[in-house]
């Protein structure tokens, strides 16, 4: 076997002066020679022998700088090459190199995220953190020296601890946000281990972040050496032999240990991109729930429950009970004209019943108003289970073949009989009816309907239905803006407030901080004045509903009271051959119970707000004196249109009064076929007031009503939106000043805790391993 005898190495020669060094590496020019990695060791072996001759030369480092720029771009020894240079004392020239190669140097490491971030913005966010570091240590040393002190003045050591903490904390900001920016960076790494070091004497983490930062700068080393490493097989016998020569640099880390030339390049490059520091702080604004805050305060904007369709709704329903009256009532004046012209009734001294031609005219304008109170109820009806009511056919019609009396003055209805149909169809019906009454070809043979009791009914059970609808919807709304209120102010302040308890007793806090939590407590508590108004506007809103109604079934009343009048004075009495109850009824008088004093039930469950108050409209109409209540343009001018009153009267009150004062006269007669007429006064009275004044009464009241509810209705509103105006900039003022608040809370916990942090006892069993 054979001996393999390997080449000595060739010795370098001497040389004498630093010219002599920087023509020995001019090959590098060349570059087919400095792709080559022994061209590239023995330029480093070059000048590290210069470097040992010449070590207190600038001219030298500069060399060293541009080898290191130009072939090695090692940016360690190009910063540590150009410091030296600087502190030789360079000359004019090298100084212009030095702050050329420096500004190219930043320029080309602040563009991406090395392991040194020298850029400009970072190198003065990084001083001042040193700046802050060191101030907050040497705030913390008077501290500690104040403490060994005979005379302790604890004011002072607050002062200058609460300085401390302030400094550290700017200190940790800027290391924890250039932690984010730069993960890779050494001088980062270092300059936070120090902090923690000194500030918090946590010495192990300090020590794993130095030990990190120095891994990173031997793993750039070590890449830069082996950048242009190649697969021929004579270079890696080359590296290998000058990589075992004792004087090679090559051989040897920044820290005198051998390099393992057989690493592999792409392993590197890999682990260099993968190194990312574990010690980066995310502090910012997550530690401050240390002491929760306030949650934005929800302002809920209450609706006002009253709208203008319901009380159209409830004016339209009432409306409707009286114009079916109006047109019955009318209907009955025909048949008694119509008897008038067959000489079966005597009118000789009546002067409350119109003529024919002003019966038509008028039936024909009610039956036009119904209509039109009909599609504004049906259209503005939004609850789909009170729409049902209009359309669903659940209601029994009653109807019959009327016969005209003979010569004993008695009329017969032969046949009766029901049917379903629904409340449009109804009215339709009814329609129907009296287009034939006012035509000129109208046969009294017809078919006849019992107008007044089924329309009244079903009217009063869908008004009394959108009443409780609505008293239904603005309880909830209560309900719901209470709960909802009390979520979103009281319970955040309680929470606050609690936390502020605990805070209290275990930190010292400012007197500023309780007058801004105070006077910010009550800006923010000030929107309650607007909860506690609009829970008011929308009980307010609904209260007057059942009046409204009321007032439009009183006339409906007053009305069935006119039709007995007259149907007691009527000469003609009609037969029924059967009796149809009406099972939608609660009036005891369309019912089995009418020889009983007993109420109606839906009436009766029907809570109504007082309406009569001092100086209001309602007063004005029910007492005030006046000459004519209208009910149709034009009733004013007509003469004596109340039989028995030529002057004015007091109100609505005076005539209501005359026309009770009717009714008990006509109950008093022993005898009433005999004794009452249509020539009666108080039947004349009692139907020209339902013709003209007393009707327009009650329509003056409904409208004083109304105008009442809109008067309150728009004061509300604009309270409203005045203390909405109000609660949002009391809020915000509130807000801002508990903000404020916060920060102060914050900054008191958190120094709190760090003052149990710098206490030497926290840690003086780990520190003297006890």
């Amino acid at each position: 076997m054979t001996n393999k005898i390997s080449p000595k190495a060739v010795q370098l020669p001497k040389y004498k002066t630093i010219f002599q060094y920087q023509n020995a590496i001019k090959f590098l020019n060349i570059p087919k020679l400095r792709k080559k990695h022994d061209c590239i060791v023995l330029a480093e072996q070059l000048l590290s022998s210069a470097q040992k001759k010449f070590g207190n030369e600038s001219s030298m480092w500069s060399t060293i700088a541009i080898y290191n720029s130009s072939f090695s771009k090692n940016n360690i020894r190009l910063s540590d090459a150009l410091r030296n240079v600087k502190l030789n004392i360079p000359n004019i020239h090298e100084r212009w190199m030095v702050f050329a190669m420096m500004h190219d140097m930043e320029d080309k490491q602040s563009k991406g995220s090395g392991s040194n971030q020298l850029g400009v913005t970072f190198r003065i966010r990084f001083q001042k953190a040193t700046k802050e570091h060191e101030l907050s240590k040497a705030f913390l040393n008077q501290a500690y020296m104040s403490l060994s002190r005979e005379n302790t003045d604890f004011e002072q050591i607050m002062n200058l601890l609460d300085n401390a903490i302030v400094h550290e904390r700017e200190s940790r900001l800027i290391f924890e946000d250039q932690m984010k920016q730069n993960p890779n960076s050494t001088t980062v790494l270092r300059g936070f281990g120090a902090l923690l070091r000194d500030i918090y004497r946590d010495d192990e983490t300090a020590l794993l972040m130095f030990n990190q930062a120095t891994a990173i700068e031997e793993e750039n080393q070590n890449v830069s050496v082996d950048i242009v490493a190649t697969s021929d097989k004579q270079s890696q016998l080359q590296k290998i032999s000058y990589s075992q020569n004792p004087g090679s640099i090559a051989s040897k880390r920044s820290d005198g240990k051998s390099i393992n030339s057989t690493s592999n390049l792409n392993k590197m490059k890999k682990k260099k991109n993968s190194y990312k520091s574990q010690f980066t702080v995310d502090l910012s604004e997550d530690k401050q729930n240390l002491i929760p805050g306030f949650i934005q305060i929800i302002l809920i904007s209450h609706m006002l429950l009253v709208r203008k369709q319901l009380l159209q709704l409830m004016l339209a329903l009432g409306l409707i009970m009286q114009q079916a009256y109006d047109i019955f009532i009318y209907c009955k004046y025909i048949v008694i004209r119509s008897d008038e012209s067959d000489g079966i009734q005597d009118m000789a001294g009546v002067t409350f019943v119109p003529n024919v031609d002003t019966i038509k005219n008028q039936t024909l304008q009610t039956l036009e108003k119904l209509s039109q109170t009909v599609k504004e109820g049906f259209v503005n009806t939004e609850d789909m289970s009170i729409f049902t009511l209009w359309e669903t056919e659940f209601i029994n019609q009653t109807l019959g073949n009327y016969l005209p009396s003979g010569s004993d003055r008695k009329s017969q209805i032969s046949s009766m009989w029901q049917e379903a149909g629904n409340f449009i169809d109804i009215i339709m019906s009814i329609s129907n009816f009296v287009e034939d009454m006012i035509s000129n070809t109208w046969d009294i043979q017809l078919d006849r309907a019992n107008i007044p009791v089924t329309i009244i009914e079903v009217a009063k059970m869908i008004g009394i239905e959108y009443i409780n609808s609505a008293q239904k919807k603005a309880i909830v709304s209560v309900v719901a803006s209470v709960v909802l209120g009390f979520i979103a102010l009281v319970v955040p302040l309680a929470v606050n407030i609690i936390q502020f308890v605990y805070t209290i007793r275990n930190s010292f806090i400012p007197i500023r901080f309780f007058v801004r939590a105070l006077i910010g407590f009550i800006l923010i508590m000030s929107s309650l004045v607007f909860t506690v108004i609009a829970v008011y506007a929308s009980l307010a809103a609904v209260q007057r509903n059942s009046s409204i109604f009321l007032n439009g079934y009183r006339t409906a009343l007053l009305g069935t009271c006119t039709l007995c009048a007259i149907n007691l004075a009527s000469t003609i009495v009609t037969l029924l051959p059967k009796n149809f109850e009406c099972t939608l009824a609660t009036n005891p008088m369309w019912t089995d119970e009418a020889q009983q004093l007993t109420g109606d039930s839906r009436i009766d469950s029907l809570t109504s707000q007082r309406t009569l108050k001092k100086d209001s409209e309602t007063q004005q109409v029910q007492f005030d004196e006046t000459e004519c209540f209208e009910s149709r343009d034009g009733d004013c001018d007509v003469p004596h249109r109340i039989y028995g009153l030529t002057k004015s009267y007091h109100g609505f009150e005076a005539l209501f009064g005359l026309f009770t004062q009717d009714c008990a006269e006509l109950i008093s007669e022993e005898d009433p076929a005999n004794e009452i007429s249509l020539q009666t006064a108080s039947v004349q009275q009692m139907g020209s007031l339902m013709l003209y004044d007393l009707k327009g009464g009650c329509s003056s009241y409904r409208v004083a009503l109304l105008d009442e509810q809109t008067d309150q209705m728009k004061i509300l509103e604009t309270v409203l939106i005045v203390i909405f105006i109000i609660s949002i900039i009391s809020i915000m003022i509130g807000f801002v000043l508990l903000i404020s608040t916060r920060t102060i809370l914050f900054n008191v916990a958190e120094s709190s805790s760090k003052m149990k942090e710098l206490d030497p006892e926290t840690d003086a069993n780990e520190r003297t391993g006890m």
